[in-house]
């Protein structure tokens, strides 16, 4: 058996968290060890970037240089520190812990003792939550990793992993993809000493987006980069036009020449005149940072040429750049602060779309937080775990008053394919956003018959009376309901 086969096996023997008796939950847990096996701090160097492609067979349809240049540009570029701003401020909602089993309750109790512990000086799981976010608005997914307790008793803490240090290799026998570190400071080859083999039972790799078969996570903002590099040469020369011209425009200075001295040749006066210029120059260039030119009358001719007679046109060519840049970023400029298109329809296309990103990015997250509540569970020897499930909720991008509104119009619609025998109810709820029904049958309201039968009269009877007065009453119970289930994941 390979190396990642035996780390895997374990993991898989085990089938659900459910224990079949008084057995120790840790059991199977050959691969872990105490302690994380992966650098926790950023360690990567420069020295290593003119081998990474080298690292073997399967590297990423880019140069690794590019995550490097996402962090930091991600944080000095305001269009793009913007833009992930957007992902980790409107993707940090509240979630809940839908856990089933008889020890649900002490699950709940050990994630919420943990609270303080798992991600240090970041706020707990809220602030590991946030930086998730980040993780996979830069780079395009998560690398994480669930450190064990020394006595791997406890889950120590959460330790988000440099994700643009992170490779794949295959493993010749079972064909399979498995994640390898890269260490700092490597020079020539790379070898087993340049890599740490990560332990597949507490480090995750979880990608919103690959490219075909490759492993590796696609950069969301990696198209943004080309338009940026665009950007930056533009902002170069205005920077270059303020400093020079000034805002006002080019100050054009005529001088008088200096009198030849008699007998003086003409190499040396060219160089006094030159020399007298040049101190002008100076003179007037100290006195434009106050704001004053002085000259004596007739020595001097100013006229002043307005650098902003065209200032259309280069705002017009800057839109357009960020325009290339806001496409590369998977963003609308609307997001970013610029309302280039103001119809109400498109408003709600730029939401439907941020929305359904934030969606998939917090569907990671909650893929990555049920690992660690399952290790919790096995490493604490929690028995009666059936299943764990994280919910997240969805984005608040929305007019409340519209979204109450489309509630109600999915309520009623999920009610009438109930009433009408197509589904039944716990179908109902899983319409309305639930895994399954609170009670057998709803308020007010008898079992639908089968249609075709001998009760069709009485689904007839049932939509009589199904009046606003029940329905108002049934919403209300779907929304005490939702509240209680708020608060048993508050603890």
């Amino acid at each position: 058996m390979s190396f990642v086969s035996s780390l895997l096996s374990p993991f898989f023997r085990r089938g659900n968290l459910a224990s079949s008796g008084g057995e120790d939950l840790r059991a199977g847990f050959d691969g872990l060890e105490p302690g994380g096996s992966a650098l926790e701090e950023d360690e990567l160097g420069a020295a290593f970037r003119a081998e990474i492609l080298g690292i073997g067979p399967i590297a990423p349809d880019f140069s690794p240089d590019v995550l490097d240049a996402l962090r930091v540009v991600t944080l000095r570029n305001p269009d793009l520190a913007n833009a992930v701003g957007n992902i980790v401020l409107l993707g940090n909602t509240e979630f809940s812990i839908e856990v089933e089993g008889r020890g649900a309750e002490a699950l709940r109790a050990a994630i919420l003792e943990l609270n303080d512990t798992i991600y240090p000086f970041g706020g707990g799981w809220r602030g590991l939550v946030s930086d998730m976010l980040r993780q996979v608005a830069v780079y395009g997914g998560i690398a994480v990793e669930w450190v064990p307790a020394d006595d791997l008793k406890d889950l120590h803490k959460g330790v988000l992993v440099p994700a643009r240090s992170i490779r794949f290799r295959r493993d010749p026998k079972t064909r399979e993809f498995y994640p390898v570190q890269v260490r700092k400071g490597v020079v020539g080859s790379l070898g087993k000493d340049s890599e740490i083999v990560l332990n597949p039972l507490t480090f995750q790799y979880l990608a919103a987006e690959r490219s075909d078969s490759s492993p590796y996570a696609i950069p969301p903002l990696i198209a943004a980069l080309e338009p940026l590099a665009v950007q930056a040469g533009m902002a170069k020369q205005i920077r270059f036009i303020v400093r020079k011209l000034g805002l006002l425009g080019l100050l054009e200075v005529l001088v008088a020449a200096p009198k030849p001295k008699n007998g003086e040749p003409a190499s040396a006066y060219k160089e006094r005149a030159g020399t007298h210029l040049r101190s002008v120059v100076d003179s007037l260039n100290k006195m434009k940072k106050d704001g004053i030119v002085a000259g004596f009358k007739g020595s001097y001719e100013f006229k002043s040429t307005a650098t902003t007679s065209n200032l259309q046109g280069f705002q017009d060519i800057w839109r357009l750049n960020e325009e290339q840049v806001a496409s590369g970023a998977r963003q609308d400029p609307a997001m970013w602060g610029r309302s280039y298109s103001t119809t109400e329809t498109y408003g709600r296309v730029v939401q439907e779309r941020q929305l359904a990103q934030l969606t998939s990015y917090q569907e990671l997250v909650s893929r990555a937080l049920e690992r660690a509540f399952m290790l919790i569970a096995r490493l604490r020897a929690i028995e009666g775990i059936d299943s764990i499930e994280v919910l997240m909720e969805p984005a608040n991008i929305h007019d409340r008053k519209e979204a109450a509104e489309q509630e109600k119009i999915e309520i009623e619609n999920a009610n009438a394919l109930f009433l009408q025998g197509v589904i039944d109810q716990d179908a109902r709820a899983r319409r309305l956003g639930y895994g399954k029904a609170a009670r057998p049958q709803p308020l007010g309201l008898e079992a639908p018959a089968a249609p075709g039968g001998a009760g069709e009269k009485e689904v007839e009877n049932a939509l009589a009376r199904f009046t606003s007065e029940q329905n108002a009453r049934l919403l209300d119970a779907i929304c005490e309901l939702s509240a209680e289930r708020e608060l048993e994941a508050l603890g």
